[in-house]
């Protein structure tokens, strides 16, 4: 299981559907952008 799956079980037990939806475009903003999680 990859951490995104991890992050998605989570925001989903959390009830937080509004984050599931911009994710997939959040972490290509960060790609793009050269951020890391650190």
């Amino acid at each position: 299981m990859s951490a995104t799956d991890d992050l998605i079980r989570v925001l989903k037990k959390l009830r937080l559907s509004g984050v599931l939806q911009s994710l997939d475009l959040r972490i290509r903003q960060a790609l793009e952008d050269n951020l890391s999680n650190t």
